[in-house]
């Protein structure tokens, strides 16, 4: 395919998708605060502007789930048109809290989840989405408006219905139903007539040439009845004049798509067209913002109030992908030409260090975006070159894991070079990757060893887990010893050197520690792995009192964290931050005048504590006794809870956590989850601080130094 970027203009293409993505985020966020309120709610208090908190306590011009999901499509397509790696942005966001305006990801559709879990299994990126006749939820057209505005200026020389193949294809990432494709097809080319014809004009001549190709088309003419009242009026001003009561505004595609073009035409400015919008109720943000990305493409930049966009969270970034798009769509054909010369190079034994020829079909699936000679220079003479010399298998099925792994490999070394620490995660999730394959490949010891020399930073590979239900038979966590020998494999393989093994302390078992601990070091010696276990307690303090607490301490029925001086301490989820400030303040106060070794506090998962979380100088004055601060690595990338995850991370934004732990219990329920976890600090801290909150602070503590 070609371009032509003299027709439109770069800047006025600019001004377009501009338009369209900041008229879609704008009332996204417009409509976060109050979604799922009824109608008659918003009659009663109608929405005027942004607001704060409210439905996902989130601040004022906060966007969801929806310009998250169409940023990273956007983004994607700046680089090709790659649906595997659209996914892989997906479950970025998803899974790192990427292209989100607060570090957080608090809505998320069922299906599209669904969707986003089977492609971390391995299934094909476009075998994902689920097609049964309820998925036909509004989560693929939310983030539609990228692939629409990608087949508008990249594909314009394509026939109808390969354009169409393109959009379909971006729907069943999530939804495959023929009912969201076309749901997405019919928005698409509203919008795309819409970048050239302003008014109702354009809409017509878009809903029209979407009559036309579905009628003809034996597989979605079934479906034709679904959009009925959109397709089959005469004129859509008909559907316009239908009353208020009769368009829905939920979830379902078919009625986010009525509501959103319903808005349109019953308003004549970008303003009044996203508050009729929110103002229908129900799914406020997603039905905003499909109507207002086709008021912002309507309307133009001009049209959008300078005090929305002024109070758009993040709108510089969302402006950076713009023209990082759009500057995609006016050098692709040199692209293009320079990767065709750099393929080349790359399908012979010299491109590749005196090793075969790279198979065309992977050097698409591992380099999926434009790469220069100078990049590949990059490549072949860095540590990481040396992974090739281990993937001829002969075409196996493996070998499509392998690349998988490889392409995120050869993208960091291409974009990251310079951000080492970010850039080891970004390997280590390449060999996560590889899956099974590894067992045809060198040992994971001798791949790390690897990338350690490349990335010159060895103690990022290491990390300690102080919290840990992982002694078999003693309390809620491991059920037996194979279970905890799996759970420690899983810990090792995500960096894991130290754990604390912190059984509940409220279990009648707890006599039996000991000889559980010392049986479960014994056993793990013999798998000839780096990570050592360490003794420990989680004291649930409901349970005693700060007397009861230190001589069951002082007797050695309750074990200190490894060899420091340190409790760790549980409350109730519920506890009030005063019930906590006295047990506390009692405890410190008996163990500084008593003989047992206890003398400090460490407070296990502090996120979940919702008292602390709206009493800070409660928590500062946790912090000016010396208590040490313990949160769950999976809060920070993984927690569904908003409140906890915001909680986590502001305290991680404070630096007032000392600590990381999993709070694992068992392979089946609370797994080992600490990588992502890790990954997220090194991504937001700088590195002496990550390296003690993951690393320094708990190996000292274990071993004793930590005064």
């Amino acid at each position: 395919m070609t371009n032509h970027p003299a027709e439109p203009h770069k800047t006025a293409r600019l001004q377009i998708v501009r338009s369209a993505m900041l008229g879609h985020a704008i009332a996204d966020a417009m409509g976060v605060p109050v979604e799922f309120s009824d109608r008659r709610a918003r009659r009663r208090d109608p929405v005027t502007g942004y607001r704060g908190y409210g439905a996902h306590d989130v601040p004022a011009g906060t966007w969801s789930d929806d310009t998250s999901m169409a940023l990273a499509t956007l983004d994607s397509l700046a680089h090709s048109l790659d649906y595997t790696d659209m996914m892989e942005r997906f479950c970025d966001w998803k899974l790192h809290a990427a292209y989100t305006a607060t570090g957080v990801v608090f809505d998320m559709g069922i299906t599209t989840s669904k969707a986003l879990s089977q492609f971390k299994q391995g299934v094909p990126a476009l075998s994902c989405g689920l097609s049964g006749e309820y998925d036909n939820g509004n989560g693929s057209l939310m983030r539609i408006i990228p692939a629409a505005l990608y087949c508008k200026y990249a594909c314009s020389d394509l026939p109808l219905d390969q354009q169409l193949s393109i959009i379909h294809d971006v729907s069943a990432l999530t939804h495959s139903h023929p009912r969201s494709q076309m749901g997405c097809g019919i928005y698409a080319l509203i919008l795309m007539e819409l970048c050239d014809v302003r008014g109702i004009a354009g809409i017509q001549t878009g809903i029209d040439r979407a009559k036309r190709y579905y009628e003809a088309n034996p597989v979605f003419s079934k479906e034709l009845g679904s959009y009925a009242r959109i397709l089959n009026c005469l004129s859509i001003m008909d559907f316009a004049r239908m009353p208020e009561d009769e368009i829905k505004s939920g979830g379902y595609v078919v009625s986010t798509l009525e509501a959103a073009l319903w808005c349109v035409l019953n308003t004549n400015n970008y303003r009044d067209c996203v508050l009729k919008a929110v103002n229908l109720g129900d799914d406020t943000d997603t039905v905003a913002a499909v109507a207002g990305g086709l008021a912002g493409c309507l309307y133009g930049m001009e049209g959008i109030p300078d005090g929305w966009l002024a109070g758009l969270r993040k709108a510089e970034d969302i402006e950076a992908l713009c023209r990082a798009f759009v500057d995609s769509l006016n050098t692709a054909h040199e692209a293009q030409d320079e990767w065709t010369k750099d393929e080349k190079t790359l399908g012979t034994a010299d491109g590749l260090g005196g090793m075969e020829p790279l198979p065309a079909e992977y050097l698409s699936f591992m380099l999926d975006f434009p790469i220069t000679a100078k990049d590949m220079e990059r490549f072949r003479s860095s540590q990481a070159n040396m992974f090739l010399g281990f993937r001829w298998q002969a075409g196996s099925e493996e070998e499509l894991y392998v690349f998988r792994g490889l392409r995120c490999v050869y993208r960091l070394i291409i974009h990251h070079e310079t951000d080492r620490h970010r850039a080891f995660f970004y390997i280590y999730d390449g060999l996560d990757s590889l899956g099974d394959a590894l067992r045809n490949m060198p040992p994971r010891e001798t791949l790390t060893q690897l990338l350690t020399q490349w990335t010159g930073h060895e103690d990022v590979l290491k990390a300690v887990d102080l919290h840990c239900h992982i002694v078999p038979g003693i309390d809620d966590g491991a059920g037996n010893v194979a279970m905890a020998l799996q759970m420690l494999h899983m810990e090792a393989d995500q960096g894991v050197r130290h754990i604390a093994c912190t059984s509940h302390s409220f279990d009648g078992r707890h006599n039996g520690y000991k000889q559980s601990l010392k049986l479960l070091q014994q056993e793990w010696a013999k798998q000839g792995r780096a990570l050592a276990l360490y003794p420990g307690c989680e004291i649930y303090c409901p349970a005693e009192t700060p007397e009861s607490v230190l001589i069951k301490v002082q007797s050695k029925d309750y074990a200190l964290l490894g060899n420091s001086g340190y409790m760790l301490l549980e409350f109730d989820l519920g506890s009030e931050s005063r019930y906590i400030l006295d047990f506390v303040r009692r405890i410190l106060d008996l163990a500084a005048v008593s003989d047992s070794k206890a003398k400090h506090v460490v407070l296990a998962h502090v996120e979940r504590y919702e008292s602390l979380a709206d009493d800070e100088a409660a928590l500062n004055t946790l912090l000016a006794w010396g208590c040490r601060i313990q949160i769950n690595a999976f809060s920070l990338a993984g927690e569904q809870t908003s409140s906890i995850k915001v909680f986590a991370r502001r305290l991680l934004v404070e630096r007032k956590v000392s600590f990381l732990g999993s709070d694992a219990h068992r392979t089946d329920h609370r797994p080992p989850c600490v990588k992502n976890g890790i990954r997220y600090v090194y991504d937001h801290c700088d590195v002496d601080y990550a390296n003690a909150v993951c690393y320094e602070n708990a190996k000292q503590l274990l071993t004793g130094a930590l005064d």
